[in-house]
């Protein structure tokens, strides 16, 4: 469109210009023809007739004496004069009109010296004389003729040549016209030609391009092409159909997520039912089993740590796998994403071990201190010791939150250097949440970095100990409950096991370490079963000691 805007522009530029140019030049020819060469041929006639009249009136002064004539004479003589000036500035600037006027006057003078002084004078001083004769005064006066007419023969030349000029001129200003008119009917043709293909086609396209999005086809893009009202259009419906495909893609992404999160809990629940159930069952009755036969504890101890272990490593699969939206930002997500930036300064992927409801249990406050201790404490390791393996571990547990780095090579130096200011600002962040950092080294084979945060006692162990600490009262359970003592690990010499939640550290002889259980509300009822909501915990007497037999909590 601009660029037909631009040349109808030009167009008109030049038809005016070369308008203006034939106008000038018509007008000039036309201007010098009536100011120049007509009153030329007016002053040659005139001086043709002066010559003529001064030959008539010196043969009537010759003949009469009469005065007056030779008065008519010289009048005409100086009209002559007068006239001959008039020509050589009207065209004397051609060579052959000022030729032809030196030879008018000369012959003129020639004529006069010959004939007409002579006689004159002859007839002022003998009135009487003899006339003289007409043949002398015919031979000068013909050749002064033959000299005005050749004046004015080209005088008229010249008048002849500026109207063809003229009409040059003027037939070249109508060819013009004629070129512009067909070049214009020209540019009106590729004007609309160039008009439907800037309006019509972009339109056309624009509505084909938009058919094409409402009938789903979100992947064919828009193009904004055209006039600015159509470039509008364009980009509002560009801009519609991105966002109906980011739209489109989050609910793909949704619907897949939901597909994982239902697989997820189904394999979490299955875990749960078929594996960490039999596997609880099976600890609860080798510790029973080591209770009633102490030799073979040392034997079964191995054992039940290796069940334990396999519990807490099955727990944590079913803690990832478990559907769940992250509270506080998925810190399982910002540590791996920290491993995995780290790999290309290490040289190798760390290992990566998860333990505990990590996303939920990790708060805010916590996360934006451990994620950048553990990048700080991966950077120091990959910039200062170079070493050949790196295991990251994060642990979950209702007393702390525990990251923990192990490297397998050089040992961290001892003196002060960046890697001692790299631990400094961990240990910082770490002591600002109330917890420590801890670097431990084992000659020749590397170093552990703990990075330890505590949490408040409101977990799920405090949960269990509430309804244990009343089951303990006479009130609840009986003075003479044999329960009571099981619980307390002191019932006939016995103690609790991993597998009653509320047994702490300390609770007897052999106590081990808590399983705490997600439920929360636990009682103790006199009809020997330990009822959770959840799995079902059941008890009964064997002998003399009380054994767990059934499975365990999730």
């Amino acid at each position: 469109m601009q660029l037909l805007v631009g040349g109808l522009f030009v167009l008109l530029l030049i038809i005016v210009l070369g308008t203006l140019l034939v106008r000038a030049r018509i007008d000039a020819a036309v201007g010098h023809l009536t100011t120049v060469e007509q009153p030329a041929q007016t002053s040659v006639s005139a001086l043709t007739r002066s010559y003529v009249d001064q030959n008539s009136n010196v043969w009537i002064f010759l003949i009469s004496g009469d005065p007056a004539f030779r008065r008519a004479y010289l009048a005409s003589q100086a009209d002559a004069a007068e006239y001959t000036r008039r020509l050589r500035g009207q065209v004397g600037a051609d060579p052959t009109v000022a030729r032809l006027l030196d030879e008018v006057e000369a012959t003129a003078a020639a004529w006069r010296a010959r004939f007409v002084e002579p006689n004159i004078t002859a007839r002022l001083s003998s009135p009487g004389a003899r006339l003289p004769d007409p043949v002398t005064n015919r031979r000068d006066y013909d050749a002064l003729r033959t000299r005005l007419t050749a004046l004015d023969a080209r005088v008229d030349q010249l008048t002849a040549d500026r109207i063809a000029q003229v009409d040059a001129d003027r037939l070249a200003a109508n060819w013009l016209w004629i070129g512009v008119l067909l070049f214009a009917v020209v540019v009106a043709g590729a004007t609309v030609f160039v008009l439907r293909r800037s309006l019509t086609r972009p339109l056309d396209t624009l509505t084909r391009q938009v058919r094409a999005v409402a009938r789903g086809d979100l992947d064919r893009p828009v193009e904004p092409v055209g006039p600015p009202d159509l470039v509008l259009v364009a980009d509002a419906v560009e801009t519609m159909r991105a966002r109906i495909l980011k739209q489109t893609r989050q609910v793909a992404v949704s619907q897949q997520q939901f597909a994982r999160y239902e697989e997820g809990q189904r394999i979490a629940e299955g875990l749960h039912r078929r594996v960490v159930q039999r596997l609880f069952a099976m600890e609860l009755s080798l510790q029973s089993l080591a209770d009633r036969y102490p030799p073979t504890a040392a034997a079964l101890s191995a054992t039940i740590d290796d069940i334990d272990r396999t519990i807490q490593e099955i727990r944590s699969v079913i803690s990832g796998l478990a559907p769940r939206e992250p509270r506080h930002g998925g810190v399982r997500q910002r540590v791996l994403e920290v491993v995995a930036d780290s790999e290309r300064a290490l040289g190798f992927a760390p290992r990566v071990q998860f333990g505990g409801t990590i996303d939920e249990a990790v708060t805010d406050e916590v996360a934006e201190e451990l994620v950048p201790a553990l990048r700080e404490t991966l950077d120091n390791l990959a910039a200062n010791t170079r070493p050949d393996r790196v295991e990251v571990s994060l642990e979950v547990d209702d007393r702390a939150v525990l990251l923990r780095v192990t490297e397998h090579g050089p040992v961290i130096p001892s003196q002060p250097s960046g890697a001692e200011r790299t631990l400094a600002s961990a240990r910082q962040r770490a002591e600002r949440l109330g917890g420590t950092l801890a670097v431990s080294t084992v000659p020749d084979t590397g170093t552990t970095i703990d990075w330890r945060i505590p949490v408040p006692r409101t977990g799920l162990t405090a949960a269990w100990r509430g309804p244990l600490s009343r089951a303990r009262q006479p009130a609840a359970t009986g003075a003479g409950d044999p329960w009571t003592g099981l619980v307390a690990g002191t019932a006939g010499g016995g103690h609790a096991r991993s597998a009653l939640p509320g047994a702490g550290k300390g609770e007897g002889a052999g106590a081990r370490r808590e399983h705490p259980p997600p439920v929360v509300g636990l009682t103790l009822q006199n009809t020997n079963t330990l009822t959770a909501e959840g799995p079902e915990i059941k008890i009964k007497p064997v002998g003399t000691r009380r054994v767990f037999s059934g499975g365990g909590a999730q």
